[in-house]
C-alpha cells in the first residue's frame, strides 16, 4: 500500500492523477523534479495556448527561460521540440507526485495539494545510468517531498542556480 501524504477528508475536490510519464530518466545527467501540472491538464482541459506536456501552461515562463538561457536556435514551442531538446542535452523531467487531491476550486499551489500518493522515486532514479546526477527542483515543497522519499538530508537554504546544455 502507498503512503499518503498530507491525508485530509475534507479536501477531496479534483482527484486526479499524473497525466505524463517519467521523461528521458535512463540517459539523463540532469534531472528537473517537479510536483504536479494543473488540474486541467489532468483532465485534458487545456486553453488555447497550452502545450500538453510539463510545465505546458500557457501562463509559464518555464521553457522561454530555458530557450534564452541555453540560447536555444530551435523554438521550444511544441511537446516534440521540448522533448528533443531534453534529449540533446541529457535532461530527464518527471513529477513527484503520482496523484492527490486539490482544495476546492481546484487550486494549482503547493498548499491546495492533499492526500498525495508519490511516485516511486527511488525506483525511477535506479534506471539511471550515471553515478553522478544534476538536480534541479521547481520548489521547496518538491525537494521536501524528495528528501522524504528517498530518506536524503540536504539544506533547503542553500539556493544553486545552474542549467547544464549542450552548445
Amino acid at each position: 500500500m502507498q503512503k499518503v501524504y498530507r491525508k485530509s477528508d475534507t479536501h477531496t475536490f479534483c482527484q486526479a492523477k499524473h497525466p505524463y510519464e517519467p521523461f528521458n530518466i535512463t540517459d539523463a545527467k540532469t534531472l528537473i523534479i517537479g510536483n504536479t501540472p494543473p488540474a486541467r491538464f489532468a483532465f485534458k482541459k487545456l486553453k488555447e495556448g497550452d502545450v500538453d506536456w510539463y510545465y505546458g501552461s500557457r501562463y509559464n515562463a518555464f521553457w522561454s527561460l530555458l530557450e534564452q538561457s541555453c540560447k536555444s536556435k530551435k523554438p521550444l514551442s511544441t511537446k516534440e521540440e521540448r522533448q528533443n531538446f531534453f534529449k540533446e542535452n541529457s535532461i530527464g523531467i518527471f513529477d513527484t507526485i503520482e496523484q492527490c487531491s486539490r482544495a476546492k476550486g481546484c487550486g494549482a499551489s503547493d498548499g491546495d495539494l492533499y492526500n498525495i500518493v508519490l511516485v516511486d522515486v527511488l525506483s525511477l532514479l535506479e534506471k539511471n545510468k550515471h553515478k553522478k546526477l544534476k538536480i534541479f527542483f521547481s520548489g521547496r515543497f518538491v525537494a521536501e517531498l524528495f528528501q522524504k522519499v528517498t530518506k536524503t538530508k540536504f539544506d533547503l537554504r542553500l539556493k544553486q542556480y545552474s542549467l547544464i546544455c549542450k552548445i
